[in-house]
């Protein structure tokens, strides 16, 4: 099983770093790992990293848009949509 952790931490209006974090347990068998199935399985997560910046880049709209209508969202979005939610509130409590 491998899950996989990632964190952005933005750090300037232009710069996000990503944390990841693997836990592989008994991946084909192997209550522990060897090199090679760790190689393996960190490999496939950075590409599917790089395929995910690679779409991020094209995208065009600045910061994480509130509005609900802007984007597509599936169920698997939820947590996200959540926090917009949350976000969008927070600003018109602010606003008065």
């Amino acid at each position: 099983m491998v899950k996989e952790l990632i964190r952005a931490q933005p750090e300037d209006l232009h710069s996000t770093r990503i944390y990841t974090k693997m836990l592989l347990h008994n991946i084909g068998g192997e209550l522990r790992p060897g090199p090679e199935t760790v190689a393996r399985e960190v490999a496939f997560e950075e590409a599917v990293l790089a395929e995910d910046l690679a779409l991020q880049a094209v995208v065009t709209i600045p910061g994480l848009p509130l509005d609900m209508r802007t984007e597509l969202h599936v169920r698997a979005d939820r947590l996200g949509v959540a926090l917009r939610r949350e976000l969008t509130r927070f600003l018109d409590s602010a606003a008065g």
